[in-house]
């Protein structure tokens, strides 16, 4: 909602009094740390990233040589980039 409110304000659509207001009343309905509604989403997960990296991987690369081409160390764990290897779990 602030993100709708900011775009508005920059595209000159409502007045600095007008977005001010907006967020005088986000306040007062608790909606400034706690958008309605939101904990009835489900979490989101970041796809796009680990997509890159697996056509990538399709064309040939290794996971070293992809995970430099995304600017990542070639042994770095954090890389949202390559997939992470599959691992055992309890059934």
């Amino acid at each position: 909602m602030h993100a709708l409110i900011e775009r508005a304000y920059r595209l000159k659509t409502i007045s600095t009094s007008q977005r001010t207001g907006f967020y005088k009343r986000f306040s007062n309905l608790g909606w400034r740390t706690h958008e309605p509604a939101s904990d009835e989403l489900a979490p989101e997960q970041p796809r796009l990233a680990a997509e890159i990296g697996q056509a990538l991987i399709a064309r040939g690369l290794s996971h070293s040589e992809a995970a430099v081409i995304c600017g990542f160390a070639p042994d770095n764990l954090d890389n949202p980039f390559l997939a992470e290897a599959a691992r055992l779990r309890l059934v």
